[in-house]
């Protein structure tokens, strides 16, 4: 019996009580300098990581380098006018071919009435009123003003 009563007290002296510890992180930097890295480290570091997955978005690129995209930019502005990266908008040009293919479906639309009732009676006029003048002429000499 007095295996048992001290039995819970083994497990729980067991179990040291914790003291909550200090879990401030460290900040998280917005700038090149507040790194405290090289700003050539940096650029061979996204360049070897460019090489070796290829063609990333921004974000992507962010979350492998585990840096801010405040961070990454310039590093990128550097790497644009040293021709080291090109840098595409390729959901922007996707949006942008989009919206002009549903303004493109919407033409013939808008096009139809201008078409039936302003350009095509003044093309039937034009090509067709000469020969209905001759032919009135001959159908009809008397309207022709010929005695």
């Amino acid at each position: 019996m007095a295996t048992q009563t001290a039995y819970p007290k083994l497990v729980e002296s067991a179990q040291p009580e914790r003291e909550p510890q200090n879990t401030s992180l460290p900040f998280q930097p917005h700038t090149v300098g507040e790194t405290g890295l090289n700003f050539l480290f940096l650029i061979e570091l996204l360049a070897k990581l460019l090489f070796l997955r290829g063609q990333l978005r921004l974000v992507d690129l962010a979350e492998h380098t585990r840096l801010s995209v405040s961070v990454l930019e310039p590093l990128l502005a550097f790497m644009r006018t040293e021709r080291l990266c090109e840098a595409s908008r390729s959901g922007l040009r996707t949006k942008r071919r989009f919206r002009a293919e549903e303004a493109a479906a919407k033409i013939p639309v808008k096009l139809l009435f201008p078409l039936l009732f302003c350009i095509f009676p003044a093309l039937m006029l034009v090509l067709l009123g000469p020969s209905a003048i001759s032919f009135s002429r001959v159908l009809f000499p008397a309207l022709a003003g010929t005695p």
